[in-house]
């Protein structure tokens, strides 16, 4: 049965019954084993397990509930109370008598457990996939080996269960669990939370595994890491109803991430835990001059900002929040125009590559001291907007419109200009057309990378004899070429 068979019809209303919560009700738990499959000459018992609107199927051999059996004997389960195994007997009544046998089995032995469950219990059952109180576990157990490791852990990957789990219990009373083991103790959780500086997420918008939990349908907030300084976000939905308090990681935060998070604006992410569009409003706009302004909402330690694969058209307003930041990554958006960047003093790596960029005209008056530019797979016709961009080392323009040199050349003027990427572009079929780039490159040719790769020593010796016949044409003394020519290289 596929993932979407599991998923209820009805929408669920409330974020409590979004994911499994074993412990706030034990009461609600069903169990039920309504088929037995056979593959491949074995049988596995299809285990359907569901707590409020929450159901998942877990696939079990019968040497598998005889393991469990003979873990829980020693919490009290009664020996004989498993059926009894029956060696190579495939006949189906057997197989269906069998499994409602293991059925009632497993509801008599939750049942009897239910109050304290055991952990091989909730592992059979898979609940330490699906259930927030056994997922707490798991984490708190993991973290706990790491402590008595002492390996120090700042960095983390985190699921969306992960961390609703995490938000909902902080939010949640938790009623006593008699835990004698402090390797499952929520405080470790906790502890690692709190000291956390790299922080992934990453979202899926289908039923994870066999149940019908929708990661991107669940809601988490970030009050317990108080130390992030790097978040990343990876198909995840970023809006204020899923997305709580991101606002508290404005002061700490230096790197932040929200690639293929079908964004369509920078205000989706910067201004995520706020409404900052009225139902009026079009996403495509700017946010409200209140929310960019007067420093409430900035990120003053954000110096990196990656968006791309998302569908984000325009640059607007919103990114001002961010105004330290070095290095914006905009690529595989929508986006045509530079805009709303001038006022960002410290960006030296601006990337919108794979967007619908054709106007650059006077770039040093909308970006400021760049080092590296890429610009690839646009429709971009000519660099001359580029020639005043004197703090610029690489600019990557492959896969654009650019015809003939003559768009190219105006580059050549940059005093730092160490690597230019035309691939792609028609330019490039025009005859000697490498020797002709190199030769406005003069004497700096030798250390130009041309479309990831370095001049040859052959093309440093044409370049020199084109650079002696140019002087000899316009009549010049050849001593002007003297300190002027390529090195060797």
């Amino acid at each position: 049965m596929k993932n979407k068979d599991l998923i209820d019809e009805s929408h669920f209303e409330k974020n409590y019954f979004i994911m499994s919560n074993w412990l706030a009700s034990p009461e609600t738990v069903i169990i039920t084993i309504p088929e037995a499959i056979n593959e491949d000459h074995v049988t596995f018992y299809e285990i359907l397990v569901q707590i409020q609107t929450i159901k998942w199927k877990v696939r079990r051999r019968f040497r598998e509930f005889v393991e469990l059996h003979d873990s829980l004997v020693e919490h009290g389960v009664d020996k004989e109370s498993l059926p009894q195994k029956k060696l190579l007997n495939k006949d189906p009544s057997f197989i269906m008598k069998r499994r409602r046998d293991l059925e009632s089995y497993l509801q008599s032995v939750f049942k009897f457990l239910q109050h304290s469950l055991p952990q091989n219990l909730a592992q059979f059952l898979c609940l330490s996939q699906y259930d927030q109180h056994f997922i707490l576990r798991e984490l708190a157990n993991k973290h706990y080996d790491n402590v008595i490791k002492e390996v120090f852990e700042d960095q983390m990957k985190l699921s969306p269960l992960e961390l609703y789990a995490i938000s909902r219990r902080l939010k949640t009373p938790c009623p006593p669990t008699n835990v004698q083991d402090k390797r499952y103790d929520f405080t470790n959780v906790a502890d690692l939370a709190c000291s956390l500086q790299t922080l992934s997420i990453e979202g899926c918008p289908e039923p994870v595994g066999t149940s019908n939990i929708i990661p991107n349908e669940l809601n988490y907030d970030f009050v317990s890491f108080k130390s992030l300084t790097k978040l990343v976000l990876s198909k995840v939905d970023c809006c204020p109803e899923k997305i709580e308090t991101l606002g508290l990681l404005r002061n700490t935060l230096k790197h932040l991430e929200a690639t293929d998070c079908k964004l369509k604006s920078i205000a989706d992410i910067l201004l995520c835990d706020t409404h900052h569009l009225d139902k009026e409003e079009s996403l495509d706009q700017d946010p409200g001059e209140e929310l960019v302004k007067g420093n409430k909402h900035n990120f003053e330690k954000l110096e990196y900002l990656n968006l791309r694969g998302n569908s984000i058209s325009k640059i607007d307003k919103a990114i001002l929040l961010a105004p330290k930041v070095r290095t914006l990554l905009f690529g595989g958006n929508g986006i045509e125009l530079l805009e709303n960047l001038q006022d960002l003093h410290e960006l030296t790596i601006l990337e919108l590559s794979d967007n619908k960029v054709k106007d650059i005209e006077d770039l040093h008056t909308k970006i400021g001291q760049l080092t590296r530019l890429d610009l690839a797979n646009n429709a971009i016709k000519t660099l001359e907007g580029c020639t005043k961009l004197y703090s610029l080392q690489h600019l990557n323009v492959a896969g654009n419109r650019i015809h003939d040199l003559e768009s190219v050349t105006p580059v050549s003027c940059l005093p730092n200009l160490e690597s230019l990427n035309l691939q792609g572009n028609q330019v490039t079929t025009v005859v000697d057309y490498r020797l002709k780039v190199f030769e406005s490159f003069g004497k700096r040719c030798s250390d130009l990378e041309l479309d990831l790769e370095l001049p040859s020593q052959p093309e440093v010796d044409k370049v020199s004899v084109l650079m002696a016949l140019r002087v000899a044409r316009e009549g010049r003394s050849a001593t002007s070429l003297f300190g002027n020519l390529p090195r060797r290289v």
